[in-house]
């Protein structure tokens, strides 16, 4: 009864809110700069300008092939990834608004991704997709054989299954229920890019985030993304029964998410109680302990808590993990390496 009480408050709060636009389903990228521009964001002439140059230089520096086999496939990639780079500058950084990333510049997995499927899937017609697993996305190439490979559009190497279901911590479950692994509909891309504004926009406007979020469960109920997002916004709303809610939704559908755990400790980390966001960092931690941002944000947790030892136990376990990966893993990780060595330092100044 409580669940379907909750339920009923979500849908309440979901058709009154005066934030409500006509839900259009996004199919590449030109429609998501669509939605940005409807909701109000600051999308300029150029924004579009620059998808047709990326898209036109692609036009005219790759080859191609009618029907490609998979080194021709990992090369048209490749091709791609070096035009994004070198012609245009883009770098890999988290970003939520896809208008803030082209302006910028710089892309996540999403966005890299978005963009790939624009061009193989919507104006090439290869049978491309984007793929989703825990805190990651990257494209999925098939042929007619049925094979297929995986290309990651941050690092422009090619993923193995088995390593990417080792590495993510993705169960036979999880996956046989579509949440992970499974090339990700128009309509799932959208939520993803509905919980990625949210995420931005719920700094300075929760109800508009909550009311996008909604609208992302909508079109994707399965979206583990969105229902953590919910979580968050919920409790900084000082709902705390809507956040449990959300939270435990988020449980239900995969409990070795990761990034579940981690959102939870994030939240309270800025909510200032550092005790609880311990707990949950090291939890995620337990789940997955070869990502280095959650040995990261557990740092400087501690820090906050003045538990230097901790602190410093935590940096040099993120350092080592980051050593170990490839240089993309370090650029991406230095920054935030970077800003806790200072702080670190002025804790044992204290």
């Amino acid at each position: 009864m409580a669940c379907n009480k909750k339920n009923a408050i979500a849908l309440f709060l979901f058709l009154v809110s005066p934030f409500i636009f006509a839900q259009k389903i996004e199919r590449g990228a030109y429609p998501t700069l669509d939605t940005e521009k409807k909701l109000g964001l600051p999308v300029s002439k150029h924004m579009t300008q620059l998808l047709d140059s990326i898209f036109e230089a692609a036009e005219s520096y790759i080859t191609f092939a009618p029907r490609p086999d998979k080194e021709t496939a990992y090369n048209i990639c490749k091709q791609f990834s070096d035009i994004l780079k070198d012609n245009f500058g883009f770098k890999y950084k988290n970003v939520q608004i896809f208008s803030h990333a082209l302006e910028k510049r710089i892309l996540d997995c999403n966005y890299y991704s978005l963009l790939f499927y624009t061009l193989l899937n919507k104006k090439k017609h290869y049978e491309v997709y984007p793929i989703f697993v825990p805190g990651h996305m990257f494209i999925r190439w098939y042929f007619s054989d049925g094979s297929y490979i995986n290309y990651e559009t941050t690092t422009q190497l090619l993923a193995d299954d088995s390593l990417l279901r080792s590495e993510f911590i993705i169960t036979p479950d999880a996956e046989k229920r579509g949440l992970y692994m499974s090339p990700l509909s128009d309509s799932q891309m959208t939520a993803l890019h509905y919980a990625e504004l949210a995420y931005d926009i719920a700094d300075t406007n929760r109800p508009m985030a909550i009311s996008i979020s909604l609208q992302a469960l909508q079109m994707d109920s399965l979206s583990i993304h969105v229902y953590r997002n919910l979580s968050t916004i919920y409790y900084l709303e000082k709902q705390v029964d809507l956040s449990d809610y959300y939270f435990s939704k988020a449980l239900q559908l995969d409990s070795l998410n990761y990034t579940i755990y981690s959102s939870q400790g994030e939240m309270y980390l800025y909510a200032g109680d550092y005790g609880q966001a311990g707990r949950y960092f090291t939890k995620a931690i337990e789940i997955n302990p070869d990502v280095p941002s959650l040995y990261m944000y557990r740092c400087y947790n501690n820090i906050k808590r003045k538990a230097l030892e901790e602190a410093m136990s935590d940096f040099e376990r993120a350092n080592a993990l980051i050593d170990k990966k490839t240089f993309m893993s370090f650029f991406v990780n230095y920054f935030f390496l970077h800003f806790l060595d200072e702080e670190i330092l002025k804790l044992i100044q204290e």
